[in-house]
């Protein structure tokens, strides 16, 4: 059972949360962000509730978390509740069906065979009763979008080579920041610095300094239309990136490391950390340059 809840009585959604001995995280966290009140005595509503563990496998420790502000944590709580009791019979096949949250972004949900997914992300257990609606666990904890692809690129200094190359790009004939903000969803696969490093861009400024088409050429191949879950790798194998004649390849090693290949890559590339949520798509993370 990944709630380990003492009160096997139907009880409210915040009474369900405080009696669970491992969701110390998400009590306070309630809280905090002054929503006690709202999950005890309004709904009903469905509720996805992550483990300590599954905040901590989202990076999110108690020390981590105490820096959020209140208001963060209210954004991060909303996102996991749903208007209504929605049994997991009743959730939406999908794949990827958008689903309004409290907070008023959605989540993306896909109901298949292999389980039922949020962003991606497994439910482990479904179908808990609350007095005022259903909890269910997912082994992740959930986060909002903290901004557009652009944005969330620009923000973590790990992605600086690709956030020079964006820009790069603009003096050629493909302007890959334009294309990223036409309103249009997209997944990249986001390589890190040391992904560029290993490809011979040994600093920001070789960036800056090759051909702009050259790395269009690059870019585009890691850019996808849509959402692309890890939920989606085992039904979706094969994704076609925008402006290529070549096709990405999705795996999945051991049931548990998510992979993707490029033509030219030698062996599938394990993603990093994966289904971030951005405004307008997703990203995940990759060591590597793909090549087609």
């Amino acid at each position: 059972m990944p709630v380990n809840n003492n009160n096997p009585i139907p009880t409210s959604i915040y009474k369900l949360v405080t009696s669970a001995s491992n969701l110390t995280l998400l009590d306070s966290s309630m809280s905090r962000a002054g929503l006690d009140s709202l999950f005890s005595n309004t709904g009903p509503y469905t509720f996805f509730v992550a483990t300590d563990q599954a905040w901590a496998n989202a990076g999110l420790s108690d020390s981590v978390v105490r820096l959020f502000s209140d208001s963060q944590l209210n954004k991060i709580i909303l996102y996991s509740a749903l208007n209504g009791s929605i049994s997991s019979s009743q959730m939406p096949v999908g794949p990827n069906s958008p689903v309004t949250t409290l907070s008023g972004d959605s989540v993306f949900i896909t109901n298949n065979s292999s389980g039922i997914f949020v962003n991606g992300i497994g439910l482990t257990a479904a179908d808990i009763e609350a007095t005022n609606g259903l909890v269910d666990a997912v082994n992740l904890e959930l986060l909002p979008p903290a901004g557009t692809l652009i944005q969330l690129i620009q923000s973590d200094t790990l992605f600086s080579f690709f956030s020079a190359a964006i820009i790069r790009t603009s003096s050629g004939q493909t302007d890959v920041n334009q294309i990223l903000q036409t309103g249009h969803i997209f997944t990249i696969f986001l390589p890190t610095n040391d992904a560029f490093r290993m490809a011979g861009y040994t600093t920001v400024d070789s960036v800056n300094n090759a051909d702009p088409d050259s790395l269009a050429q690059v870019l585009t191949y890691h850019i996808v239309p849509g959402r692309i879950f890890t939920s989606d790798f085992i039904t979706t194998p094969t994704i076609h990136p925008i402006y290529v004649a070549d096709s990405l390849t999705l795996g999945v090693l051991g049931g548990v490391i998510y992979t993707v290949q490029g033509s030219g890559n030698v062996v599938a590339l394990p993603l990093g950390q994966s289904n971030i949520m951005a405004h307008n798509g997703v990203i995940q993370i990759i060591g590597q340059l793909l090549l087609p």
